[in-house]
């Protein structure tokens, strides 16, 4: 691991209004599509630095964006607030970095490069998935429509099985007839 490959999130659940041209994986990812961005960048400590490793994500991986001319038109997907320097030289280096979508983990990009100031850098776009507790939330709704439907169908039919059955007690209506 090196103190030199910084990831930081960009834009999250955001719908694409056009195409996105990318190097790597899908290409384009289709507009309307929704999605996460993610910077990822090795900024050498000397005058060169090599890195071969792996980076992990949340969920699938639909493309990376590598290019130097790429990454500075689709900076409409950096972080509110922060402010990207756009040198010449941000991208990987054609023929010498690489940097793919891991062929066995969605969720991990395969990370070879040789970086010089600069550095470089990668855009990662990944599926934008639902939060855990927004998932939460739309369960628990679900169950309580579901408990509210049920104990309104068990009131309706212990009432339409007291009408058909007046002379029996509650119990025996209960324990004698299927509403269900």
């Amino acid at each position: 691991m090196t103190p030199n490959l910084y990831a930081f999130d960009e834009v999250q659940n955001f719908t694409l209004t056009a195409n996105l041209a990318t190097e790597v994986g899908l290409n384009p990812i289709p507009a309307g599509t929704k999605v996460n961005s993610s910077f990822v960048t090795l900024e050498p400590g000397a005058t060169q630095e090599s890195l071969i490793g792996h980076v992990n994500f949340n969920s699938p991986i639909l493309a990376i964006i590598t290019a130097d001319s790429s990454l500075r038109a689709t900076n409409f997907l950096g972080a509110p607030g922060i402010t990207y320097q756009d040198p010449t030289e941000v991208g990987l280096e054609a023929g010498q970095d690489l940097v793919t979508i891991d062929s066995d983990n969605p969720n991990r990009i395969d990370w070879n490069t040789l970086a010089s100031i600069p550095g470089d850098s990668v855009r990662v776009i990944t599926e934008s998935v639902p939060e855990p507790s927004s998932l939460l939330l739309l369960g628990t709704g679900l169950l309580g429509l579901a408990a509210n439907v049920s104990v309104k169908r068990k009131l309706f039919c212990k009432a339409r099985c007291q009408f058909l059955c007046p002379r029996l007690p509650a119990a025996q209506v209960s324990a004698n007839v299927d509403c269900s």
